[in-house]
């Protein structure tokens, strides 16, 4: 559910779940359903939940990662 200070704050942040919705749905063909259920589990604020990664490569064409904290695995730098 979503934690706001008032009604208003609780219509915009419907507003901005159904968009997101429709965006989710839009680009990634992912069932509006299946979207919209994993949307119910986050809670708290709405915020975009933004994360942003670079290829970088060497004159050897030699690609950089890093090793991810969380799980261990290899990822793009971001």
């Amino acid at each position: 559910m979503f934690k706001g200070k008032d009604v208003h704050d609780l219509e915009r942040y419907e507003q901005l779940r159904q968009l997101s919705i429709q965006i989710m749905e839009t680009y990634s063909g992912v069932s509006r359903d299946k979207i919209a259920l994993t949307f119910a589990s986050d809670t708290g604020y709405a915020t975009p939940k933004v994360d942003i990664r670079a290829v970088i490569l060497n004159e050897e064409k030699e690609i950089l990662l890093v090793q991810e904290k969380s799980d261990g695995r290899w990822a793009l730098p971001g």
